[in-house]
């Protein structure tokens, strides 16, 4: 709040560890593989198969990536969010349990090895846009 300039011991913790948390996303984004740039096209309507077989490949983990929605002219950053956005969202969707908090339903569905590239979705959809899901 306006006049509010001191924070508490919480808030000011609180700043020191997202900072952390954006220098180490930074070091890792500078490390990716610059000269591996990946433009792909995803459909709206099959975001989250078409993401999931994507990063089947871990060499897309370790490169720049830019998404793009097909038959859209948008491009840049806020175009990924949007792709990673709406994956999650379907994720969530289907695969999820829960109102305001989320858990994952074990589902045929989802193979051991799909839980394994959903972690890696999340983690370079961090480096990358700096965002998390919800």
């Amino acid at each position: 709040m306006e006049g509010d300039d001191l924070l508490s011991t919480e808030e000011q913790r609180a700043h020191e560890l997202v900072e952390g948390l954006n220098s180490k996303r930074s070091e890792t984004d500078n490390r990716l593989d610059k000269d591996v740039v990946e433009s792909v096209n995803v459909s709206r309507h099959n975001c989250f198969k078409e993401l999931l077989e994507l990063y089947q490949d871990k060499r897309i983990s370790q490169s720049k990536l830019y998404l793009h929605f097909k038959g859209e002219e948008a491009v840049g950053h806020g175009v990924s969010r949007d792709v990673f956005a709406l994956f999650w969202e379907e994720f969530v969707t289907n695969y999820c349990e829960g109102v305001s908090q989320f858990t994952f339903t074990i589902s045929p569905n989802i193979s051991l090895h799909d839980y394994v590239t959903l972690g890696c979705i999340l983690t370079h959809q961090f480096i990358l846009t700096g965002t998390l899901p919800f």
